[in-house]
């Protein structure tokens, strides 16, 4: 069997069903021949299904999985993409790109981390999801489970216990307080500046300032 195609748009012109053994010019194929503007090629059998090439030997062939997946002959599989002519796993970000994997209005991805992350409160409020009071109260809790989490990471349970109980010397006790004091400090400080707050903007220049170590 011959084929001739376009040589630019690569489209197909005509079909002659004559066998190879008949070693046919490309005038005898195609009477309207023209070498400047067309391609003739060769296959053995019929043409292939999907994308087919004629390769630098006049010969049909196939095209590979990725070509017949990009030009919508191969329904793609859930969470793989074609390579060549072998699918392989998606990456995290080529599935929320091609549609296959949607966020949550909530969540994002985060490049860094290679991982679908939640919003944090000032783009949950950027985004419309909350209120200006809904972002005001949960700034203020996440600042209150800061101090603690911080707090405990210098003065773990145990050491406040103790101090309460009057285990440690003066000066220690006196340090541990002054520690607590201030972490009470600064929760209150980030709590005024979050209810003066009237902007996603204002929100933003908040930023907590606990303390790294015992004062």
């Amino acid at each position: 069997m011959y084929v001739v195609i376009d040589k630019q748009t690569k489209e197909l012109i005509w079909k002659n069903p004559a066998p190879l053994t008949q070693n046919l010019t490309p005038k005898q194929v195609y009477h309207l021949f023209d070498e400047n503007t067309m391609v003739l090629g060769k296959c053995n059998k019929g043409l292939p299904n999907g994308v087919w090439h004629i390769n630098d030997q006049g010969f049909v062939i196939a095209g590979t999985l990725e070509e017949n997946v990009e030009e919508g002959f191969i329904v793609p599989l859930k969470g793989k993409k074609a390579v060549g002519n072998e699918w392989i796993d998606m990456t995290l970000s080529e599935k929320i790109e091609s549609g296959q994997l949607v966020l949550k209005d909530d969540e994002k991805y985060d490049k860094d981390k290679d991982q679908i992350v939640k919003k944090t409160i000032i783009e949950k409020l950027s985004d419309k999801l909350i209120t200006l009071n809904e972002a005001k109260e949960q700034l203020k809790k996440q600042y209150s489970d800061l101090s603690f989490i911080e707090a405990n990471k210098i003065l773990p349970q145990y050491k406040q216990i103790n101090c309460s109980l009057g285990v440690y010397d003066e000066p220690t006790t006196d340090r541990i307080k002054r520690t607590i004091e201030a972490f009470r400090t600064e929760y209150y400080r980030l709590e005024t500046f979050i209810d003066s707050a009237n902007s996603v903007k204002d929100l933003k220049k908040i930023t907590p300032n606990f303390p790294t170590g015992l004062v």
